[in-house]
């Protein structure tokens, strides 16, 4: 789901000291049991879905020192994350130097030793500035006609010993029947609705997996899936993939929803618009390495 504000300070970062940041203790709350279908993937069958994780040194601008947001992406090639465009603000050319982003592909992402050092993030041209004090919220509510909410993380270095995820063919949630085609949701997403101010410390930190029924394919770049979405902050970029084992594809990304458990509409990948822009955009980045 979206993030406030200050989600929009994602851009391109240098290396960091990840001693200097420290991961939230494990709430108290954690035995408490799931409030609905989603489950841990213990398995780590979902290895290549990572935590997206926006930190903040200490300035005199009056910005705290801390996580600011964080979202979920998927390892497509081996340092190029998919992720929701809005997770990366393409609105914001220049960096603000005090935010620093991470990645982490562990079970517990909340373990700075697991962080992986972010260099650089692209969003879909189609994206609107994202101006302060609203920035991505200034959208409005999708569908968006002709917006992807799309973006790219470029990370330091290759991460091995995980395969990157497949995007869906061309037109693939057109072939899907609503109502009865299930995919799987992935993300890092909270469990429940949290206040602002204590989101980061009571962050379980978990990759969980639910099960949903696509509902509509509203046009070539919105689709819906079915209620309750459980889907809630945190989520946003997360895949939603269609099929299983070796034909999994990711199919769509975690755009919005109206609460954690409201009606969900996401951006799909599927079009050949978008893919082209990641492989052209994918393709610039190695060439300017």
């Amino acid at each position: 789901m979206r993030q406030p504000s200050l989600a929009a300070l994602i851009a391109f970062l240098p290396a960091a000291v990840l001693s200097s940041f420290q991961g939230p203790p494990r709430p108290s709350s954690f035995d408490a049991g799931y409030p609905d279908s989603r489950t841990i993937d213990r398995t780590n069958e979902y290895a290549n879905v990572g935590a997206l994780i926006t930190m903040a040194e200490s300035i005199d601008a009056g910005v705290p020192e801390g996580n600011l947001a964080w979202c979920t992406g998927t390892l497509i090639r081996d340092r190029v994350m998919l992720t929701a465009g809005h997770c990366v603000c393409a609105g914001l050319p220049t960096p603000p130097p005090f935010v620093r982003i991470f990645a982490s592909f562990a079970s517990d992402a909340r373990n700075p030793a697991t962080w992986l050092t972010v260099a650089s993030i692209a969003g879909h041209p189609s994206l609107p500035p994202c101006q302060p004090p609203y920035y991505s919220n200034a959208w409005g509510a999708p569908p968006i006609r002709n917006l992807h909410d799309v973006g790219l993380v470029f990370l330091a270095e290759p991460v091995r010993g995980i395969k990157p995820a497949r995007l869906a063919r061309p037109s693939s949630l057109d072939r899907q029947s609503t109502g009865r085609a299930s995919m799987f949701i992935v993300g890092y997403g909270l469990l429940r609705p949290i206040p602002v101010q204590r989101r980061w410390a009571e962050w379980e930190g978990l990759r969980l997996v639910r099960s949903k029924r696509l509902v509509q394919v509203i046009d070539e770049a919105w689709a819906t899936w079915a209620l309750p979405g459980e889907v809630c902050n945190g989520d946003s970029g997360g895949p939603i993939l269609l099929g299983d084992g070796v034909d999994r594809t990711v199919v769509a990304t975690v755009s919005y929803v109206g609460s954690c458990r409201g009606a969900s509409i996401h951006t799909r990948v599927d079009s050949q618009e978008v893919q082209t822009w990641i492989e052209d955009t994918i393709r610039n980045n190695a060439n300017k390495g």
